[in-house]
C-alpha cells in the first residue's frame, strides 16, 4: 500500500469516526430536548385538564378508556371532578364518567347535531 493510499485511508477513517461521534452527541442532545419538551407538554396538559375540571368547561367523551386514561395521568389521580361537566356519546361511557366522579354527565348520541343540542342543554340547565 502506498503512502498516499495510507494517508487517504487514515483521513477516511478519521472522518467517519468524527461523524459517528458527532452523530451520537447530536442524537443525545436531540433526545434530551425531546424528553424535556414531552415533559413540558405533559405538564401543560395536566394543568389544562385541572383547570377545565373546575372552570365550567364541558368535556366530550367518546370512550370509557379515555376517562380511565385521563384519571390515571400523573397529576390527575387526586383530581376532584365533582365540578366538571361532560357529554358522553354512549350510556356506558356516561356511567364510566359518573363513576370517575364528574358532577354533571349527560349522554348523547354521537351525531354532531345531537352533541350540539346536548351541549346547549348542559349550558342552559347546568351553568
Amino acid at each position: 500500500m502506498s503512502l498516499r493510499t495510507k494517508v487517504i485511508l487514515a483521513w477516511v477513517i478519521t472522518t467517519v469516526a468524527l461523524f459517528v461521534v458527532l452523530y451520537v452527541a447530536l442524537s443525545r442532545i436531540l433526545l434530551s430536548q425531546f424528553l424535556q419538551l414531552e415533559t413540558l407538554n405533559t405538564l401543560n396538559h395536566v394543568q389544562r385538564a385541572r383547570q377545565a375540571g373546575s372552570d365550567g368547561s364541558v368535556w366530550l367523551f367518546s370512550s370509557s378508556e379515555a376517562v380511565a386514561n385521563l384519571c390515571q395521568m400523573a397529576g390527575l389521580q387526586d383530581m376532584d371532578w365533582r365540578g366538571a361537566r361532560a357529554v358522553a356519546t354512549h350510556p356506558r361511557i356516561a356511567d364510566a364518567v359518573r363513576a370517575a366522579g364528574w358532577g354533571v354527565v349527560v349522554a348523547s348520541r354521537p351525531a354532531l347535531n345531537d352533541i350540539r343540542q346536548t351541549l346547549g342543554s348542559i349550558e342552559s340547565q347546568h351553568p
